[in-house]
């Protein structure tokens, strides 16, 4: 189970850090006055966070249909705080490493 919830916790933070790294793009398109490049390499950073988003969704489901009685609701909410954490440092990593101080 927590082979699982590992995978899981890797595939939540990527996801989060290049959903990050695609706004950052836009940003970076603007104030180069290269847009056009920026939203085409943005639809294309969006499409693999969301398709790696629909390789986790259904892993994260399976935490909660493993629950069998309420003795088990706790460990089902460690997991799934766990996974918010995750969620929270890839987009905080992202964020120490490349910040637009400029």
């Amino acid at each position: 189970m927590m082979e699982k919830l590992l995978i899981i916790c890797v595939f939540v933070g990527i996801i989060h850090m290049i959903e990050t790294l695609a706004y950052s793009v836009r940003l970076a398109g603007l104030k180069t006055r290269k847009l056009v490049v920026a939203l085409s390499l943005f639809n294309i950073i969006v499409i693999v966070s969301r398709t790696a988003n629909m390789v986790q969704a259904p892993l994260t489901g399976k935490l909660g249909d493993a629950v069998q009685s309420k003795e088990d609701l706790p460990v089902l909410l460690h997991q799934l705080q766990t996974i918010l954490l995750a969620a929270s440092s890839g987009v905080y990593w992202y964020n120490r490493r490349c910040s637009f101080n400029s």
